[in-house]
């Protein structure tokens, strides 16, 4: 593959946070756009640590981006 697929998370706490980001991050076909969580200080963190395009909590704005070609869903079953 000759370019990266760009990605959004939604549900960014421990278990994404310390698994799937760092995993992505690490992986050159994959351009993480979007950390989307109900944890503004998580977000502040996310985006100090990894540089995304922007952090939201709102699920919709992220979903609805163009520039997201697949989302990352990080929350737990029941939501």
């Amino acid at each position: 593959m000759d370019r990266t697929v760009k990605i959004g998370f939604v549900g960014c706490g421990a278990f994404c946070s310390g698994t799937h980001i760092p995993n992505a991050h690490d992986n050159p076909m994959l351009e993480t756009i979007a950390f989307c969580d109900l944890d503004q200080a998580r977000l502040g963190q996310l985006s100090e640590q990894y540089n995304p395009k922007y952090v939201t909590t709102d699920m919709e704005k992220l979903i609805a981006d163009p520039q997201i070609e697949a989302v990352i869903c990080g929350t737990k079953p029941h939501f």
